[in-house]
């Protein structure tokens, strides 16, 4: 049995393309003003944000979260502890520390500030592997390396502790390596410079 009376759809259809030919010349007999550039973008970008607000409104209270244990939270609770975590907090406090910085010393100098504290060139990440401070001279980088080289040489360790002792040791000679050839590079600057 059949829902839809078929003649009448027919019909329907027919009328509604007789309509529309007969009423469509009136509705634009000269295209519309072509709508700014911006405005199209501006319409587009809250669109997207209104269609990605209900996606991730529906994945916040319905998504979970699943550690290594295979224990299950959901996604909101995460987010919440996330915000209570010692590395947010951390990251809270120095982006804190830059702003307070810019507002001290301007912005100019904040940004090489913030800058420096990404570690671009990997020396503090080097400094903080070998046990060293900032103003170490070669000699201490040299003495420090040996130390922690012949410490976690793969050879002094037992079967089970060998691939840690590897690890270990390639990322003390990757920081000896690095800290050494900016040493190097600062020098020959140095040397340029104090002969211009």
């Amino acid at each position: 049995m059949s829902v839809i009376y078929q003649p009448l759809t027919n019909f329907g259809a027919v009328l509604s393309a007789v309509i529309f030919n007969w009423k469509g010349r009136q509705w634009r007999r000269e295209p519309n003003a072509r709508t700014p550039i911006c405005k199209r973008l501006a319409t587009l970008a809250v669109c997207g944000l209104l269609f990605s607000s209900l996606w991730l409104s529906y994945l916040y209270f319905n998504a979970t979260v699943t550690d290594k244990h295979g224990e299950r939270i959901k996604l909101r609770d995460a987010a919440k502890n996330f915000l209570n975590s010692p590395m947010f907090l951390e990251f809270k406090m120095n982006i804190k520390a830059i702003y307070d910085d810019a507002n001290e010393n301007g912005w100019g100098n904040a940004w090489s500030n913030f800058v420096d504290s990404l570690d671009p060139f990997g020396e503090k990440h080097a400094l903080k592997v070998l046990g060293l401070n900032k103003g170490a001279t070669q000699d201490d980088i040299t003495a420090a390396y040996r130390k922690l080289a012949k410490e976690w040489h793969p050879d002094r360790h037992t079967v089970e502790e060998k691939e840690i002792a590897h690890k270990e040791f390639i990322k003390i000679k990757e920081a000896y390596e690095k800290l050494s050839t900016i040493k190097k590079e600062r020098a020959l600057k140095n040397k340029k410079s104090e002969e211009l």
